[in-house]
C-alpha cells in the first residue's frame, strides 16, 4: 500500500502544535475576557486523563476561539488525535497513514470531529480549516470502506490552494494528486514550486522521493530521500525513510 504523505498534521507530532498556528490569526484570536469566552466542547475518547489534556490545551490562550462564523481547527485536531496509537507500530516505528490500522483510531474522537466539521458547514462559509477537517473526514473513512478515495480528496486540496497555497498545502496536494492520477502528476506540482522555498522543507523531499521512486527513477529517489531523511527531526521518521530508500 503507498504512503499518504499528510505533510500538514500526520508527520509532525505532536499533532496537537497546530493550535499554535492560529494564534496570530487577527479573525481567530481568544477573547480577551476569558470570562465571557465560549467553552470548548466536551472532548470524548477512550483515555479519561488524554481527555484532561486536551480540554486544558483547549482552554489556553493559544485556542482559536469560534468567532464571526469562523471555525478554528478543533475538528482537524481530533481527527488527527484520533489516530494517534496508530501512528507507531510496537516497536516504536513510524507507521505512515495510509498503513495504518483503522481498528487503532479512536471512533469516538472521529464521531465528535465529524459533528463539528458538519456544524461548519452549516454556516454556509468555507475556510482552510474546514478543507483540512474535510480532507481528514475522507481519510477517517476508510476506517468504514476500507479504501482511501483519493478522488474525493483532490478537489478538497484544490479549493484550499485557492485560499491557502502554502508549502504544506502543495505538498499535499502532489500527494494526492499522485494517488489519484498517477506519480506523474504529483512530481509535476512539486515541480512548479520555487526551489528554494522548498529548500529545507521535509515533507516536499520525502513527497518527491517517493514519486520519484514510483516512476522508477531511482538515482533521483535516493538524491531527494537523502535530503528528506537529513531534515527529518522525527528519529522514528528518519528510519522510516531511510528503509524506503533502501
Amino acid at each position: 500500500m503507498s504512503e499518504s504523505w499528510d505533510t500538514e498534521i500526520e508527520n509532525y507530532p505532536p499533532c496537537l502544535a497546530k493550535v499554535n498556528q492560529c494564534a496570530d490569526s487577527r479573525r481567530l484570536n481568544p477573547p480577551s475576557n476569558t470570562a465571557q469566552a465560549k467553552k470548548p466542547v466536551s472532548i470524548r475518547g477512550r483515555n479519561e486523563n488524554h481527555n484532561h489534556d486536551l480540554k486544558n490545551l483547549f482552554n489556553t490562550r493559544h485556542y482559536c476561539w469560534i468567532v464571526h462564523s469562523e471555525v478554528g481547527p478543533l475538528p482537524g485536531m481530533l481527527y488527527c488525535e484520533a489516530r494517534r496509537a496508530a501512528r507507531r507500530d510496537a516497536r516504536g516505528r513510524y507507521v505512515p497513514l495510509s498503513e495504518q490500522n483503522p481498528n487503532q483510531w479512536s471512533l469516538p474522537l472521529i464521531e465528535e470531529a465529524e459533528h463539528h466539521l458538519a456544524e461548519a458547514f452549516k454556516h454556509g462559509r468555507v475556510g482552510r480549516f474546514q478543507l483540512e477537517a474535510a480532507i481528514q473526514s475522507v481519510h477517517a473513512e476508510r476506517a468504514h470502506t476500507g479504501r482511501t478515495d483519493w478522488a474525493a480528496i483532490v478537489p478538497f486540496y484544490e479549493q484550499l490552494l485557492r485560499i491557502s497555497p502554502t508549502l504544506g498545502t502543495r505538498a499535499g496536494y502532489a500527494a494526492a494528486l499522485a494517488e489519484a492520477n498517477g506519480p506523474a502528476a504529483g512530481l509535476a506540482v512539486l515541480e512548479s514550486i520555487d526551489a528554494e522555498a522548498v529548500s529545507h522543507y521535509q515533507p516536499y523531499w520525502a513527497v518527491r522521493a517517493h514519486l520519484l521512486q514510483k516512476l522508477g527513477n531511482t538515482a533521483q529517489a535516493s538524491e531527494a530521500y537523502d535530503r528528506a531523511v537529513g531534515l527529518a527531526e522525527d528519529p522514528a521518521e528518519r528510519e522510516f525513510l531511510l528503509h524506503k530508500r533502501g
